[in-house]
């Protein structure tokens, strides 16, 4: 109308300006509108609802938790003993209460530069893959922790040992199936058991439980011979039949046995 002489200057300069004015407002709504949108910063797993809907929230008020859990990371102490043992990229393995007898496999990520005098253990970071998402935040975990491999060591049940303070000693029987005490140097341990460096022969036979029956030179029963491979009637010459084993006291002088050497961990 204004092109067509039709109208002041005046109506056209105040429509002109309303309409800025009301496409500012509408630029105004649209922006705010789009920060009404939360866009997750990574992908993850949304958890409960903090707020509910309609409620007025302040800045910085936590609505929901989002949590990426295809890889966790494990947190754990070893003692500054290990310090040369442990490396970046080492195996770790980790078990949990609420999945018993699944293992978790990953690796070392980062040690700490420092020692904690208070305990004089490092800090140690694991990285574990949790494609199937089984592993929660905040969840304790049992870590295992390969520092290397030991072929063809004695390793005997940790009840098969005795401690008398720094003392440690297992029941021996002998080729007449005598027992008779024996003072032993133990290494490694782990949920199998404990590593014998010295005092022990592999195919010797200790006892497992039971000991407090026992006695210097006592003769003993053994029960499980077949699993040891001792002939019903061979039992006097056990060193050329017995295999590598253990043996459990039963009753007074009764034993049974179990194999006792493997590769150790």
């Amino acid at each position: 109308m204004f092109d067509q002489k039709v109208g002041a200057q005046k109506t056209y300069d105040e429509a002109h300006a309303q309409m800025n004015e009301t496409k500012a407002q509408l630029d105004g709504a649209v922006f705010q509108h789009s920060k009404a949108i939360i866009k997750a910063p990574f992908a993850g797993t949304v958890g409960i609802m903090k707020v509910t809907v309609g409620s007025i929230v302040q800045q910085h008020t936590d609505l929901v938790n989002l949590v990426d859990n295809s890889v966790v990371e494990v947190e754990f102490m070893v003692p500054v003993k290990f310090i040369e043992d442990i490396a970046v990229g080492q195996t770790v393995d980790i078990t949990v209460d609420a999945f018993q007898g699944k293992v978790f496999n990953g690796s070392v990520k980062a040690i700490d530069a420092g020692v904690d005098v208070r305990n004089h253990s490092i800090l140690v970071r694991a990285v574990i893959p949790n494609k199937e998402g089984l592993l929660k935040h905040g969840m304790f975990a049992n870590v295992r922790l390969i520092t290397g491999e030991k072929n063809d060591v004695i390793l005997v049940s940790e009840e098969s040992v005795e401690r008398e303070g720094q003392i440690e000693v297992v029941w021996v029987i002998n080729d007449h199936g005598k027992a008779f005490r024996r003072r032993v140097l133990t290494g490694s341990r782990d949920e199998r058991g404990v590593e014998i460096i010295a005092g022990l022969k592999p195919g010797e036979l200790v006892v497992m439980t039971g000991q407090m029956k026992l006695g210097e030179g006592v003769s003993v029963k053994i029960l499980n011979k077949k699993d040891l491979g001792i002939a019903e009637d061979d039992e006097e010459n056990l060193k050329a039949k017995k295999e590598k084993g253990e043996a459990e006291a039963k009753d007074e002088m009764d034993v049974d046995g179990d194999k006792n050497e493997e590769a150790l961990k």
